[in-house]
């Protein structure tokens, strides 16, 4: 149901802003998590519901139930989106709402060209793996960093480091949604390569082996351990679960989601009660 409704995603999205967070050293409120929460929903809900009306037949459950209930999706999608802008009108300062918008114009415009690949079935160059990977890790790190007093290289290696791992998340999907997709005609530029996209996925092996060199040798000048751990908490579960023969294809990709929210609140959880 979480992810028929697209609410895994803005889940995703909270447990990786409270790892920044925790990160960074920033201290983050409600409001924080609630504004990234509904404008990651909105987003996701939006780019599902314009999807184009001949795909519905082979598309899963999650590309129709907003087209199903029009009327109740698009009354909750304005309540929810006046809710965001009021929320950040009363709590935001007014430089963040304005360091906001170059974020807001990225979202927007990859919604539209989301929107022109479904409907022409021609993928853009600028993959779209990488483009989601990109604005979701910088919807997370946003508040962080605003928040944070942290230097400029601690601050960059710590997006980087959840970008890949978002990334890595965008590969295994598109992989795992190779055969619907190409049935549906809406495969994206990557999974026309699918030697490419294989390759980016097994850099998965490496980023581990070096992360876990990274932590045996102690070296938490510009990776804070908590990030780490997550870090390499994630990539071993990615790799599990692609061996697990049991699942299939579609199993896999609603586990993947459930794995970067749970494990991620886990880890937070830990550390907050002294165990990490």
């Amino acid at each position: 149901m979480l992810n028929d409704l697209s609410l895994d995603a803005p889940l995703v999205a909270i447990a990786w802003q409270i790892v920044i967070a925790n990160s960074l050293l920033a201290s983050l409120g409600f409001s924080h998590h609630l504004i990234l929460g509904i404008s990651v929903w909105l987003s996701y809900s939006a780019d599902r519901f314009f999807e184009p009306s001949q795909l519905t037949a082979t598309s899963s459950r999650r590309h129709e139930i907003f087209k199903t209930h029009k009327i109740a999706f698009l009354v909750i999608w304005f309540f929810l989106f006046f809710l965001a802008v009021t929320v950040s009108m009363i709590f935001l300062p007014l430089d963040c709402l304005l360091w906001g918008i170059p974020l807001f114009v990225m979202s927007f415009s990859n919604w539209v060209l989301c929107l022109r690949e479904s409907r022409t079935g021609i993928p853009s160059p600028v993959f779209k793996e990488l483009r989601t990977a990109a604005i979701f890790a910088l919807g997370c790190f946003f508040f962080p960093a605003y928040e944070s007093y942290s230097d400029v290289s601690k601050s960059s290696m710590t997006l980087f480091v959840v970008f890949y791992l978002l990334f890595i998340n965008c590969l295994s999907v598109s992989r795992w949604e190779l055969a619907n997709d190409e049935r549906n005609g809406s495969v994206t530029f990557l999974q026309r390569s699918p030697k490419l996209l294989t390759a980016l996925s097994r850099t998965t092996f490496f980023a581990l082996l070096a992360l876990g060199l990274v932590l045996v040798a102690g070296i938490g000048i510009t990776l804070e351990i908590f990030l780490l751990t997550h870090a390499l908490t994630i990539l071993v579960f990615v790799l599990w679960l692609d061996g697990v023969s049991s699942l299939d294809q579609d199993d896999k990709r609603k586990a993947i989601d459930l794995g970067y929210w749970i494990l991620p609140l886990f880890l937070s959880g830990m550390e907050y009660v002294g165990l990490f």
